[in-house]
């Protein structure tokens, strides 16, 4: 069984940053994902019709939009994930840095599902964030009140996860990283939060701050961005501490 270690708030908000920041466009085949191990056992592993071990499912809201979250683990090494996919799905658009790999699949019957594989250290496997997304989504929406927004940010998605009580938001705005987050800080200060590192403080140039409040228990992580001279994206996450 996968210990709590392997998957954490950060992994969650690392997950539904990807999953809504990517920009190129989509192309390709829908695919069907198995567990394998070496190159030279994939056919056998997909003769013998062997799943993808699921762990849980749930519903969430995407801009009003109700969807299905699913998290998976695969019996193989990201590397094989990878060469599999781009071999048998060249169409698809995929993204890898060095323990994540990220494919964007348009689907034959309208729409995009998106896979996010994340290589865990040992013993964790590794693990497959899934989700269909509807071919168009709302971008008119209410911003959650529970989630701070930089003075001038333009709000671009929010899910909400009920079985969690989780909230995702993902923004743009034109403050750089640094000036949002101190924005953001000092209202979550004025309302019972405590950040508890020092990467919001400006002499680090922070990008990020992970707050904690005490009543009721929670925990909000907030990560910024920016890439040449353009907007900031930002990210914040919060779900309540039991």
């Amino acid at each position: 069984m996968m210990s709590g270690r392997c998957l954490t708030p950060l992994g969650v908000l690392l997950f539904f940053s990807l999953l809504f920041n990517a920009v190129t466009p989509l192309k390709g085949d829908v695919f069907s994902l198995w567990p394998f191990g070496k190159k030279d056992s994939v056919s056998k592993a997909l003769a013998g019709g062997l799943p993808v071990t699921g762990l849980w499912s749930e519903p969430v809201n995407v801009n009003g939009v109700d969807l299905s979250l699913e998290l998976s683990l695969l019996a193989c090494g990201i590397e094989d994930c990878i060469d599999f996919l781009r071999q048998n799905y060249p169409g698809a658009n995929f993204a890898k840095n060095a323990n994540m790999f990220l494919a964007s699949i348009k689907m034959p019957e309208g729409g995009i599902r998106k896979l996010l594989f994340i290589q865990m250290p040992p013993p964790c496997p590794v693990i497959q964030f899934s989700i269909n997304l509807p071919s168009q989504i709302p971008n008119k929406f209410s911003w959650p009140t529970g989630l701070p927004l930089p003075s001038g940010a333009t709000p671009l998605t929010s899910m909400a996860l009920g079985n969690r009580n989780a909230l995702f938001g993902h923004f743009e705005t034109p403050q750089p990283p640094e000036q949002a987050l101190s924005e953001m800080k000092a209202s979550l200060v004025a309302n019972g939060w405590q950040a508890s590192t020092s990467e919001s403080s400006s002499s680090l140039g922070g990008k990020g701050e992970i707050f904690i409040k005490g009543n009721p228990p929670a925990i909000m992580i907030i990560s910024l961005s920016q890439k040449d001279g353009q907007a900031t994206k930002g990210s914040v996450y919060t779900k309540p501490l039991k």
